[in-house]
């Protein structure tokens, strides 16, 4: 549960925010554009999202954050219950409503906004280094050696005692030296044999798979790559609680291109998603949904989706 003092102060935290009066309501603006509303009475909140982060979100609990009722909805425009939304939930919603609608200035701000947190000890430069790793997480921080942590811009060999006491108190530690080696090794043997695959198949194939491939990996840096059921598929490395194996929640996307004219990805949790707008095709008793890549245009043209899709997954992965 969020109270409305909270949801006011998250709101106000961005760059240039104002609150402003909208009939008989609080508004959240920034230049002028409005990003959330608040009916104190109901405690509800209204956020401006696109059409695929609506889905996305709504995913979590249909009951909880869904489109407003009529054509507003269909333009995006998403309720949250406050006395049900989680913070960390609602953080990312009043992010991503605040994004689509500020001004390029006040986002290069948000965007250089250092961590908070149980990093927060750290300096500015520090925090972003940690934070543009992708290490958020002390399970994350503690998967890392030394030499990976000074390896980052802005991380210097003072802050490194002070990362050992955080995961000390927590009953963690940095990896050693000779750990890292043995898995990067592994990464590598992967990467290398999706590579050799990739380099096999028609040219036209090659291309589609290629830029697939990148579009990807660079959505999170928690998403390794393998050949798993003969062909490239893409899944989460990252910490997950203890699941039954059948369920496939570690796996992402798995490439099917045995298609006479496109490329099919089956997402083997994609129906968790609930995306309703077109991305993901197909109604399977088992959760799985497809997505189909033509050409390079095609992809082109889905790449934004696709990533937006591919974060909210990874959201969710351990609910």
């Amino acid at each position: 549960m969020v109270s409305v003092d909270h949801f006011i102060k998250i709101a106000l935290s961005f760059d240039s925010a104002e609150q402003q009066a909208h009939f008989d309501k609080p508004s959240f603006r920034v230049n002028k554009k409005i990003f959330a509303t608040l009916d104190i009475k109901t405690q509800k909140v209204v956020v401006k999202l696109s059409e695929v982060e609506q889905s996305v979100f709504s995913a979590y609990d249909q009951t909880i954050i869904y489109p407003v009722k009529g054509t507003w909805g269909k333009q995006g425009w998403t309720e949250v219950e406050l006395k049900k939304v989680r913070k960390s939930v609602l953080n990312d919603l009043l992010k991503t409503s605040y994004q689509n609608v500020a001004p390029k200035k006040s986002l290069n701000k948000l965007n250089k906004k250092p961590a908070e947190g149980i990093f927060s000890q750290l300096s500015a430069p520090a925090q972003r280094a940690l934070d543009n790793a992708g290490i958020k997480t002390i399970v994350q921080l503690s998967k890392k050696t030394e030499e990976d942590l000074l390896s980052l811009h802005g991380m210097g060999p003072g802050s490194l005692p002070k990362l050992r006491d955080i995961l000390k108190t927590n009953g963690l530690a940095l990896r050693a030296k000779d750990d890292s080696v043995r898995e990067k090794k592994s990464e590598y043997k992967s990467q290398k044999e999706v590579s050799d695959y990739i380099q096999k198949l028609k040219s036209d194939y090659r291309e589609i798979l290629q830029a697939l491939r990148e579009i990807i990996l660079k959505t999170d840096q928690q998403i390794g790559e393998q050949i798993k059921w003969n062909a490239p598929s893409f899944y989460y490395t990252g910490e997950m609680k203890a699941f039954d194996p059948k369920e496939y929640k570690r796996d992402l996307i798995v490439t099917n291109l045995r298609q006479k004219d496109h490329i099919l990805l089956i997402f083997p949790t994609g129906a968790k998603l609930n995306d309703t707008s077109g991305l993901l095709e197909g109604e399977y008793k088992d959760g799985r949904r497809m997505m189909k890549i033509y050409d390079l245009k095609d992809l082109k043209s889905k790449e934004k989706n696709l990533q937006t899709i591919i974060k909210k997954w990874i959201s969710l992965i351990n609910t």
